[in-house]
């Protein structure tokens, strides 16, 4: 964070120091009774003042005047107060008579260090030179100790320099000089601001544990991330940093831009939020709907979809009379267990579905467990699920597999359905078949054929 705004600083620093300077009457001799006369710093009243032509000053037309430096090979003086005052367009070009310009404009205050090599007076505020002749003028209004002081500069050919004070023994004192001190004026000119820039845009992009975050717009960007790491460019700053892909990062982030001449944009602000990268598991479709899943002699669980009825119940067939249990070994067989999920919940048993009655369901309230239902192995199941008053009810009917023509003599078809020896439903009899027949009655038959 200080870095970032120490940049700021030194950014706006930069800009406010582009001032101009304009030094005048740059020689080396020296005169002891201008700017001030030190020799009476310790009288209040004592007072020098320059005339500084508007030839010598046509750099600065138009500029407001921030400081004002003379300049001594060494400052006797010393705890005077001293006070600058300006006055631009006048007329007067010289002292030939004696007499001091009035309604000056004081513009600062200084105390000269003794020892020093340059007086130097920072206006209070700025004061906007127009062009004209600009009167000078240096006074004491605070005494200090005296000591005659030299100051460099240029003899002129005419009295541009006005000298008063006041001595105990003489009274007012006047003089004219014709020397000008060296003067170096420091002024800026009026800029006209520049509108405040756009905030700039955070974007930033993250892969293989590499997140890089990026600031741009049109000007000077700086980029701040975390506690004290900051980057800058023009139009663009980016930041890059390594994270742990399997935690993921967070990170704060903001940046502003800087134009010269306009003031600093808004911040834009950031939370940059990676999430931790994990494998996508595929989406399971056992996970939405209704289905039936029966578990045979090898421990596998098979899924049948079940199909609406025409009222709130739903079921699929199933031939289990030589399903896996019992079909290699017919000496050893055991009831087939089944169960229901719903929605990608699992709904078991307290107990068997036996016994089954022949051509009726048999109605068993649904309970969310990972226990099974069973049912004898040798049949061929309608199994399903009934919705009665908003609770899951599981439903079987079953018919026998064996003296089909003798069960059914008399019966009007409903229907005939083909199942596999893995007891998934085919569009017709192929190969080792078991053919599942539903009457009017609502019973069904089954019986293995070979197509």
């Amino acid at each position: 964070m200080k870095k970032f705004f120490t940049l700021i600083a030194v950014a706006v620093m930069a800009f406010a120091a582009q001032a101009d300077v304009l030094t005048v009457c740059d020689g080396t001799e020296t005169n002891s009774n201008l700017p001030i006369y030190g020799l009476y710093a310790d009288v209040e009243g004592t007072m020098g003042q320059m005339i500084y032509s508007a030839d010598m000053l046509q750099d600065m037309v138009g500029g407001k005047i921030t400081q004002v430096k003379f300049f001594s090979p060494d400052i006797r003086f010393s705890n005077a107060v001293l006070q600058l005052s300006l006055k631009d367009g006048v007329s007067q070009e010289n002292y030939d008579d004696y007499v001091a310009v009035q309604d000056m404009n004081a513009v600062a205050q200084a105390t000269p260090e003794k020892g020093a090599t340059e007086m130097v007076f920072n206006l209070d505020e700025p004061f906007t030179y127009e062009g004209g002749n600009l009167v000078v003028e240096v006074k004491v209004i605070t005494a200090g100790s005296y000591a005659t002081t030299y100051f460099y500069g240029e003899s002129t050919p005419y009295y541009v320099g006005y000298q008063e004070y006041t001595s105990l023994y003489s009274g007012l004192s006047k003089y004219h000089v014709a020397f000008l001190p060296k003067a170096e004026f420091t002024y800026e000119f009026n800029v006209v601001p520049m509108p405040t820039p756009e905030a700039p845009v955070i974007t930033w992009t993250a892969e293989n544990g590499v997140l890089t975050i990026t600031a741009t717009g049109e000007g000077f960007v700086m980029l701040e991330v975390g506690e004290g790491i900051s980057r800058t460019g023009m139009d663009e700053a980016s930041y890059t940093m390594q994270y742990d892909p399997e935690v993921g990062v967070t990170v704060e982030a903001r940046a502003c831009i800087w134009v010269e001449g306009a003031p600093a944009s808004d911040y834009t602000n950031a939370t940059i939020v990676v999430e931790p990268e994990g494998t996508v598991e595929p989406t399971d479709p056992h996970m939405q709907g209704k289905w039936l899943v029966v578990i045979d002699m090898f421990g596998n669980h098979n899924w049948f979809q079940l199909t609406k009825g025409a009222n709130d119940d739903y079921a699929t067939t199933v031939a289990l009379e030589y399903y896996t249990y019992g079909l290699y070994d017919p000496d050893n067989v055991a009831d087939v267990p089944f169960y229901f999920v719903v929605d990608g919940v699992q709904y078991g048993a307290e107990g068997a579905m036996t016994p089954a009655v022949i051509g009726q369901a048999m109605e068993n309230p649904l309970f969310e467990s990972e226990e099974y239902y069973t049912v004898p192995v040798g049949y061929s199941y309608a199994l399903g699920i009934a919705i009665i008053n908003n609770e899951y009810y599981a439903y079987v009917s079953q018919a026998y597999p064996t003296s089909v023509d003798e069960l059914n003599a008399g019966k009007t078809v409903a229907g005939v359905r083909y199942f596999n020896m893995a007891g998934q439903e085919m569009q017709e009899a192929n190969g080792m078949t078991i053919v599942v027949t539903t009457y009017t009655d609502g019973t069904t038959s089954a019986a293995k054929v070979m197509k």
